[in-house]
């Protein structure tokens, strides 16, 4: 009887174990600010937490300017496509960690860079 309570005892906790790597990290989206797309990140460690920033190629955006359809009060309106063609590219990912350290990589995910930082 002990070595089937130790047996399932074992399972539990490797079962646990692994249960627990499985969510090493949470991604939380902080929004755009220009260009950039924030993430703030915690790793299961709660001393470890940073933050991802997806930085993404700057883009010229056209101004209408026809004066027939402007009044004096009136702006001339951006235009705004919602095509996939205006899509920026991403420049590069960078991560921060809590201690202000930087790192910055063009072939990272966000999810490679939050596994990076809880490491």
């Amino acid at each position: 009887m002990n070595m089937v309570k130790m047996t399932l005892t074992a399972m539990l906790i490797l079962g646990l174990n692994a249960t627990a790597r499985a969510g090493d990290y949470k991604i939380f989206d902080l929004g755009m600010d220009g260009y950039e797309h924030y993430y703030r990140v915690t790793c299961h460690d709660p001393y470890r937490e940073g933050t991802v920033v997806v930085i993404y190629e700057e883009r010229d955006i056209e101004i209408s300017t026809s004066s027939d359809e402007n009044t004096e009060d009136q702006q001339p309106v951006r235009a705004i496509s919602s095509s996939d063609d205006d899509v920026s590219p991403v420049v590069e990912i960078c991560m921060t960690d809590a201690s202000g350290k930087t790192r910055c990589k063009d072939d990272w995910s966000v999810a490679d860079a939050a596994k990076e930082l809880c490491k």
